[in-house]
């Protein structure tokens, strides 16, 4: 019987490992979508266009880490870019990325 029971609790705890995991993907993925809209809205598809992220709303509720997990893969993938000025904007061509 303690087999039966190591088995459940491993599997259990294999289950909420990968929910877990599927939550912080899940977060992460709707703030990449906030920001990429946040830009879209403000037209900032070129560097001179580049606008600062908001520091309050949405954004700010989730700024903590998923933000910057969000933003920083965004920047990695080339579908925002970082002006000079240290604002942001989306780069079009890389946008399909997004969208399939």
């Amino acid at each position: 019987m303690d087999y039966v029971n190591l088995t459940i609790l491993i599997m259990t705890l294999l289950a909420l490992a990968l929910l877990s995991r599927s939550a912080t993907v899940w977060r992460l993925r709707r703030t990449a979508r906030s920001i990429v809209h946040y830009l879209e809205r403000h037209q900032a598809y070129r560097p001179a266009a580049a606008v600062e992220l908001p520091k309050d709303g949405l954004l700010q509720l989730v700024l903590r880490n998923s933000t910057r997990h969000a933003l920083q893969s965004l920047l990695n993938a080339g579908i925002v870019g970082l002006a000079e000025n240290g604002k942001y904007y989306l780069n079009p061509d890389m946008l399909y990325l997004l969208r399939s």
